[in-house]
């Protein structure tokens, strides 16, 4: 999703071809919020993602996430400047989801790092909610098969964010 507003994805699973087993070939994401423009300033704002099952491969490290928000666009991950509060990353909220197999971070939602008084950081975004019955489901995330291992491993990663 490219500087999306108001989607609700429900229900559609993702599954990573099990004949994806380089870095050219494999997902680095499974679903992706992301900037529209490099201008910065379209951000993804008033989305859900719930009940969804995203199933990716520990075969290279080029894997990332199963759900990935970060202050980029699609074509290029160098951090953009926002100037607008339309830039940000808004009141997203990822609910119910099974993430398998994710050899790095399950959930990573990052901000723009923007100076005191914090104005541009992403905003009132939710993972998992404050119920049980809203919350996700991790499993097998950190490492490739084979053993290797990224240097840290996280369920969820959220940085430069205010809720």
């Amino acid at each position: 999703m490219q500087g999306t507003d108001y989607v609700t994805v429900n229900k559609i699973d993702l599954q990573e071809s099990a004949a994806n087993v380089t870095a050219t070939t494999t997902m680095e994401w499974g679903y992706g919020l992301v900037k529209l423009a490099a201008a910065g300033n379209d951000g993804c704002q008033n989305n859900l993602i719930q009940n969804c099952t995203i199933t990716l491969q520990k075969v290279v490290l080029n894997t990332e996430s199963g759900i990935y928000m970060n202050n980029h666009t699609s074509a290029n991950n160098n951090q953009l400047v926002i100037s607008t509060t339309s830039g940000r990353n808004d009141n997203n909220k990822f609910y119910s989801n099974t993430i398998v197999s994710c050899p790095f971070i399950p959930i990573n939602i990052t901000g723009y790092n923007a100076a005191s008084p914090y104005t541009y950081y992403d905003q009132n975004n939710d993972i998992g909610g404050s119920s049980a019955a809203t919350g996700n489901v991790l499993v097998g995330f950190g490492g490739l098969a084979g053993g290797s291992f990224y240097v840290t491993n996280y369920g969820v990663s959220a940085g430069y964010q205010i809720t």
